[in-house]
């Protein structure tokens, strides 16, 4: 299935956890990402969807290692996963991320 496919597949299904669409262009990944670099590491993305952004930090020499994803949607989750092998990819809602604190700050 393309990635158009599954995009729209996704906002049909549920348009608040898809916010557009369509995926991003290649072109506005290279643009947004520009500035970013190896150096600039570790980079969190949060809703990469389809992978678009994500495709252009790798090829902006960002490390598989030093890059992790954060996506709510299983499917694409699992896209993901096997279309970036060695890219961290947590199945979750971004709103969650340091909800969890199973270690207190006094006990550190």
């Amino acid at each position: 299935m393309s990635d158009a496919v599954q995009f729209l597949r996704a906002w049909i299904t549920d348009p608040m956890r898809v916010a557009s669409i369509t995926p991003s262009s290649s072109a506005l990944a290279a643009l947004i990402t520009s500035e970013i670099t190896p150096e600039t590491t570790p980079v969190v993305e949060l809703g990469p969807g389809t992978g678009v952004f994500t495709r252009a930090l790798l090829n902006r020499g960002v490390p598989a290692e030093r890059l992790v994803l954060v996506e709510r949607g299983a499917d694409f989750a699992d896209m993901l996963r096997k279309r970036f092998p060695g890219v961290g990819v947590l199945t979750m809602d971004a709103s969650d991320l340091g909800r969890d604190r199973t270690v207190s700050t006094a006990s550190r």
